[in-house]
């Protein structure tokens, strides 16, 4: 289910449903654009949204036909498995995962694995959510994505509404959790069909854009305090360039 959503809108253009339902919204200015308004649409607002009788892809699909940005789209997955074990996730992955993080909440012993950079466009987050909603009857583990960045939550969102939410968020979790699936509740928790990913065509021009936008600027940045590593690496550079010049065949 959807569990969290940022968007923005023009200030005269809000969402229909947010005049006229009981969810209650946080909304503030965007500084960075005047005349929009963010919007943060946590849970227990969506949940209000499904108790009056919208479902998920009927949001999904106001926002997407009517050109509402959509910055960030939380879906979680519930496993009621009490095989389920966090810590063994955390421990399969030690040595093979750059970003994973393990927390221990409270007396209770919940515990959240974080995998994925806080700063990414996407992160997963696996917790107790029983032992959250101090629950001692049943296991509930909370698989979460958060995706991130307007381009990204598009195309999760046109996935989601093509091959429905619940599918394509559990492609994407195979993807991404590929090296976690031995854990049998897991696994199990991810099945599905499989859903073709359709990648973004290439950009011909993308490698001067990165340049410009993020070696330039760090270059720039660093040149004063490091101007000998900086040069070093220039000559590299220019190394590799004559190199290179060297094997384009001869025009003549």
């Amino acid at each position: 289910m959807l569990d969290y959503l940022t968007i923005t809108f023009e200030e005269q253009s809000a969402p229909y449903w947010m005049n006229d339902t009981d969810a209650v919204c946080n909304m503030i200015p965007d500084k960075r654009n005047a005349g929009r308004t963010i919007v943060n649409i946590g849970g227990k607002a969506l949940q209000t949204l499904r108790d009056e009788g919208m479902l998920d892809k009927d949001i999904l699909k106001h926002l997407t036909e009517n050109d509402y940005n959509i910055s960030r789209l939380d879906y979680a997955l519930d496993s009621a498995d009490p095989s389920a074990n966090i810590r063994e996730l955390y421990e399969m992955s030690l040595d093979k995962a750059k970003h994973q993080t393990m927390y221990v909440e409270g007396n209770k012993g919940g515990e959240t694995l974080y995998i994925g950079a806080p700063s990414s466009a996407r992160r997963i987050r696996i917790y107790d959510k029983a032992a959250e909603l101090k629950i001692l009857s049943k296991a509930i583990t909370r698989v979460e994505l958060q995706q991130r960045t307007a381009k990204k939550c598009a195309r999760l969102a046109a996935a989601m509404l093509e091959h429905g939410e619940r599918q394509a968020v559990q492609a994407v979790l195979r993807r991404a959790l590929d090296k976690y699936l031995s854990a049998k509740w897991l696994y199990e928790l991810l099945a599905g069909e499989h859903i073709p990913y359709h990648r973004e065509t290439p950009d011909p021009d993308g490698w001067l854009t990165w340049m410009e936008s993020k070696v330039m600027p760090s270059i720039e940045k660093h040149i004063h305090s490091h101007p000998n590593e900086i040069a070093e690496y220039a000559l590299r550079m220019i190394s590799m360039l004559e190199q290179s010049t060297r094997l384009l065949p001869d025009e003549n």
